[in-house]
């Protein structure tokens, strides 16, 4: 795993006090402060363990929470809405799609997507088409229980730091 928010927020209630519990704020206290403080994001973790999760899925949420001043907590975004994927399978999408499209492109730019068919193999960034084909997320963190996601087309609107179990992924 690389992030527990349960585990996170046990450990240092001075975090909850400050930031809430939401697992996309603990997320993101621990990547920008909480991982240089030494504190471990989940219940086995050493501080060895940290650095090997670091660097590039650091980049990667970096870059998509980094849209959020672009695409804030609320904003409208429905199918009327599209996005042209730079390095993606489809060549636009629409809706959840295109918002998911859209924060691939921020954290990779051109390179070119490939699929993954195995819960085991996602990570953040990685798209996931859910409930029969009909909604895209993109993935912000993975712990044991499941992912936080970023999606577009949520009630029609932008959100941010839904959990989704692994059960309902699959």
């Amino acid at each position: 795993g690389i992030f527990d928010a349960e585990y996170y927020a046990e450990q240092n209630p001075d975090v909850v006090a400050a930031v809430g519990n939401s697992e996309a704020a603990l997320y993101n206290h621990y990547e920008t402060v909480g991982k240089s403080e030494g504190r471990l994001p989940y219940a086995s973790a050493s501080a060895s363990d940290t650095s090997k999760h670091s660097a590039k899925e650091q980049a990667v949420y970096n870059a998509m929470m980094a849209m959020q001043s672009k695409f804030p907590e609320g904003m409208t975004w429905t199918n009327a809405n599209g996005y042209a994927w730079k390095g993606g399978i489809y060549s636009i999408g629409y809706g959840c799609a295109g918002f998911a499209f859209a924060l691939s492109d921020a954290a990779f730019g051109n390179a070119k997507a490939t699929k993954v068919y195995n819960t085991d193999s996602i990570r953040v960034g990685d798209i996931i088409r859910m409930d029969n084909n009909t909604h895209m997320v993109i993935v912000l963190s993975t712990n044991a229980d499941g992912v936080i996601v970023a999606e577009g087309n949520y009630n029609g609107k932008v959100h941010w730091g839904r959990f989704i179990s692994w059960a309902e992924v699959s």
